[in-house]
């Protein structure tokens, strides 16, 4: 056989041996959840008006502060300690566990934010969005069991499976969001979505407890794994939560400064097409993490896997940015409407901030923390946050949303050499 033939037989092998393992589906799923998303963001702008969208990124918004801390981070633990453990009734007894007690702390976390969200001083454009914000906060519980839910069916490793119900999920919440703002508004599209993720949550839990079995022998958590469960939790819980104030901040310090839903909605909509440059990274991290969890001891396969990773992701991502950068007026007029073509420059801003956060911080900060290496993800993010408000108190009110995508570029950068660095430490440096 001829060395071309044989170069042909390995690439073959290859992708058939990445297809079987779930590869493509992963990636396919993902797009086609991207998609869906995006298309219904575009539906929405397209139904409720530019002041409704703006009440609604402000209302999302301050939701996304309170669901940094729904479950306490346990959701987390299932993709790591279901992993670990091979033996099938360990795995209901932790899966159990998590879920009773994360049930539990986010129902009082929804009656503690309902409280303070009664008594917060809105801002004067947006007292309008006051009652629907305390609504809106009786979808946690139930998104949070969703989120638990996705998570357990990737830690047992079904990937076909996971690429189908996020597929199927996210089309019938887009769909539902857009028929019900069509019909009933902006206030009966977060009643309808309430009532939509409390039959999600309730189908794909009572499918995964069918899944595990009903004769599966349920082993007994003793206080030592309860404690390792909570303190990886919280530690996941403090990084993950810094980063989701990179992203809530923005809009919130925008809010502050600013008081304009108009211009609100005209940064939410200029970051939605550069949000899509994940696409590539969070498919392949939804596929490679667990893997990276079974290798965790096998060094040499990590740092080999790491370089590969990021020079696709830096071929795939760069030209999917590309494409965002030049031809951003155009799309965001095509898309969005005309009135939204102003936002170009920012988006451009936003592609390489993008680019930057999914390539690098993304991909290392996930790898690291499923390795067990949490803290410096939460030193890194630590960082990141204190910059960021820095640079947006002297950004935005000279220069608007743009200033807001310019501390977005120079925080995600920061964080990425901070991370990489780590990372190159830890599995670049041989041990003398």
């Amino acid at each position: 056989m001829s060395n071309n033939n044989q170069i042909k037989m390995k690439i073959y092998s290859k992708i058939r041996d990445l297809w079987n393992k779930g590869a493509f589906h992963i990636l396919i799923g993902d797009f086609i959840t991207k998609f869906i998303t995006f298309f219904g963001a575009i539906f929405l702008v397209r139904v409720l008006s530019k002041e409704e969208y703006g009440l609604l990124a402000y209302i999302e918004n301050l939701y996304g502060y309170i669901y940094m801390l729904a479950g306490l981070g346990m959701h987390n633990s299932i993709l790591r300690f279901l992993i670990i453990s091979r033996d099938n009734g360990k795995q209901v007894s932790y899966y159990k566990y998590i879920v009773k007690r994360t049930f539990i702390i986010n129902v009082l976390l929804v009656i503690f934010s309902i409280l303070i969200f009664l008594f917060y001083k809105h801002p004067i454009e947006f007292i309008g969005a006051k009652y629907l914000l305390l609504v809106f906060m009786l979808i946690l519980p139930f998104q949070y069991l969703y989120d638990i839910s996705l998570l357990t069916i990737r830690a047992k490793l079904q990937i076909k499976k996971y690429s189908f119900t996020v597929i199927i999920v996210s089309l019938l919440i887009v769909t539902s969001k857009y028929l019900s703002s069509l019909y009933l508004g902006l206030n009966g599209m977060i009643i309808f979505s309430i009532f939509l993720y409390i039959l999600i949550s309730f189908v794909l839990t009572r499918l995964i407890r069918h899944d595990f079995g009903k004769e599966s022998t349920v082993v007994n958590i003793n206080k030592t794994e309860k404690k390792e469960i909570n303190k990886y939790s919280i530690q996941f819980l403090l990084t993950n939560s810094i980063f989701a104030l990179l992203m809530l901040n923005d809009i919130f310090m925008m809010g502050l400064f600013i008081n304009s839903p108009t211009l609100i909605a005209d940064y939410k909509i200029a970051f939605t097409l550069p949000a899509n440059i994940s696409l590539i990274s969070t498919s392949i991290g939804i596929f490679i993490t667990p893997y990276f969890v079974i290798n965790e001891n096998n060094k040499d396969w990590i740092k080999s896997t790491y370089i590969k990773l990021i020079g696709i992701l830096i071929i795939l991502s760069g030209l999917i940015g590309m494409v965002l950068f030049i031809f951003s007026s155009e799309l965001l007029s095509f898309i969005f409407g005309s009135e939204y073509e102003s936002s170009s420059n920012i988006m451009r801003v936003l592609v390489i901030s993008a680019f930057i956060n999914s390539v690098f911080r993304y991909t290392t900060a996930n790898i690291l923390n499923s390795l067990g290496h949490v803290k410096v993800s939460l030193f890194a993010s630590i960082i990141g946050i204190v910059f960021q408000v820095l640079l947006n108190i002297l950004l935005i009110p000279s220069y608007g949303p743009i200033g807001t995508a310019y501390t977005s570029v120079a925080v995600y950068s920061l964080m990425s050499i901070i991370l990489v660095v780590y990372f190159m430490k830890i599995y670049f440096v041989k041990n003398r």
